[in-house]
């Protein structure tokens, strides 16, 4: 008999058998009832019941629709899982494949109906236990927070924790950094009129640690003015004004969730510039201005062959004394397997764009190839690949109705009706996406034969040229660029493209 043994071991508690007790025992336990048992380990050290999300378990389950072994051996049921819903859904999976679920020490048979009952009774029970242990930590964490203990994570910004010990209890509980304490108020001070980016350069930060240091209660000296503005904006508030620092917990959740308490530790600001501060901050983000960037000319118009915008970046600071300037892909930032998209330095980009203008003037009928390669290359790059999208999910829909169709045979009925219908939306959806169709590979058509008039333009691109290599502000070469150009694009291989605005 295959026998797959799994066991987990919660980083939640130190409570319970250790990895290894659990196997020792599923395996003494086959090794009685079973001859000559074949067993299959799979171990979760470190993981919750509370979701499935769990790698060797993962395996098993793939192991398992394989048909791989005949008994899944656990220590106990909630080592599958706490959550009820989750439980009965592999349990279901489990029976779909033959496959059992058998509970050493709970010692009862899953096949009976008895068996299915205490289950179901076990697993609910773990269900039950799970939600009551996250109740005690949150319960535990309010109480740390009400006494002015720090409840753990990663400090705040120019704080330490330090263990202090209380009654025989090691307790830990903030405090300040006598040398970051200047640049911390610094920070508040320079909140009041520069943006929170500004800051951080000033500071070798980040922007968002600007903000996480300005939304901190932490930094505030509590007094009667700062409790108010925080009850105001949806926190409770526990203890009475000392002039020490606040202790926030739960401050990134809903209104009714945040919390905040007198503190041990020593504050950094007074609460009218922390206020003041907030407000300040508040009111920048309400406020939606255009990006304007300070970098390049191209700023904002700029995107990667991806489709995603292409934002500046820069280098350290050369010996010089100067930084480069890069483009980048925000899709290539976020997920490097979206984009091939690197880097590409804004000044050469700046250069290839004026001399292909240059080249344009000298020379019309360069400009005329171009503007219909960069038609071809664009707009009809773009239908192509959504005519194909088209077609394929038309295919798909077709193979839909067909597998339909044939089901028609073997029904009578509602069920003939029910099926009757379905082909008929189908058959509908298809219509209406063959119609789509059509019009995409007429426009193709369209843009493959359009006439194209460069007089227009070459005069406009003469006009805008001089303001371009002149002084002008970065601003200015910017709304021009926007009048000449609809969009620029660079792909990986740093080839770039541009879209004018009266081409046709």
């Amino acid at each position: 008999m295959k026998i797959a043994i799994y066991s987990r071991k919660s980083r939640e508690t130190d409570s319970g058998q250790s990895i290894k007790n659990q196997i020792s025992m599923c395996k003494n336990y086959f090794k009685i009832y079973c001859e000559n048992p074949v067993f299959n380990v799979f171990s979760d050290d470190g993981f919750s019941g509370s979701n499935t999300n769990r790698p060797a378990f993962q395996n098993m389950m793939l192991l398992a629709k394989q048909k791989s072994f005949d008994i899944i051996a656990v220590y106990k049921i909630d080592r599958i899982a706490r959550n009820i819903t989750d439980f009965f859904s592999i349990y279901k999976s489990l029976e779909k494949y033959n496959i059992k679920i058998v509970s050493v020490t709970e010692n009862f048979d899953p096949s009976t109906p008895i068996g299915k009952m205490m289950m179901t009774m076990l697993a609910g029970f773990a269900d039950m236990e799970r939600e009551n242990i996250r109740q005690r930590v949150k319960d535990n964490l309010y109480e740390l927070a009400k006494l002015g203990r720090w409840s753990g994570g990663k400090t705040p910004y120019g704080y330490k924790s330090v263990k202090i010990n209380e009654n025989g209890k090691n307790n830990y509980y903030l405090e300040l950094i006598p040398t970051e304490k200047e640049k911390i108020q610094k920070i508040f001070e320079l909140a009041l009129s520069n943006i929170p980016y500004h800051i951080a350069n000033q500071f070798s930060l980040n922007g968002k640690t600007i903000i996480n240091i300005i939304r901190n209660p932490v930094y505030m000296i509590s007094d009667n003015l700062g409790s108010a503005y925080l009850k105001k904006n949806g926190f409770k508030v526990f203890g009475e004004p000392n002039g020490k620092g606040f202790i926030a917990y739960n401050r990134s959740r809903n209104s009714s969730s945040k919390l905040v308490a007198i503190g041990k530790h020593e504050g950094c600001v007074s609460s009218e510039l922390w206020i003041k501060a907030n407000i300040k901050l508040n009111d920048r983000a309400k406020v939606h201005k255009p990006r304007i960037s300070e970098k390049t000319f191209l700023g904002n118009i700029c995107k990667c062959a991806c489709g995603a915008p292409l934002h500046v970046a820069s280098s350290r600071i050369k010996s010089n004394g100067k930084r480069e300037y890069f483009f980048r892909c925000k899709n290539h930032r976020i997920d490097k397997t979206k984009c091939n998209f690197i880097s590409f330095p804004v000044k050469k980009a700046e250069t290839e764009i004026l001399n292909m203008l240059h080249l344009f003037l000298e020379n019309n009928s360069l400009l005329e190839k171009y503007l219909k390669a960069s038609t071809s290359i664009t707009d009809i790059s773009k239908l192509k690949e959504e005519i194909l999208e088209l077609k394929n999910k038309i295919n798909n829909l077709n193979n839909k109705m067909n597998e339909f169709t044939e089901k028609l045979l073997l029904l009578n009925g509602s069920a003939l009706t029910i099926i009757n219908n379905k082909i008929n939306d189908l058959a509908n959806e298809i219509t209406t996406l063959n119609t789509e169709l059509l019009s995409k590979e007429n426009k193709i058509l369209e843009l493959s034969h359009a006439n194209v008039n460069t007089k227009l333009l070459i005069s406009k691109i003469k006009t805008e040229l001089e303001t371009l290599t002149s002084d002008n502000s970065i601003q200015d070469k910017q709304a021009i660029i926007r009048s000449l150009f609809t969009d620029i694009t660079i792909d990986e291989y740093g080839k770039i493209f541009f879209n004018f605005n009266d081409v046709i």
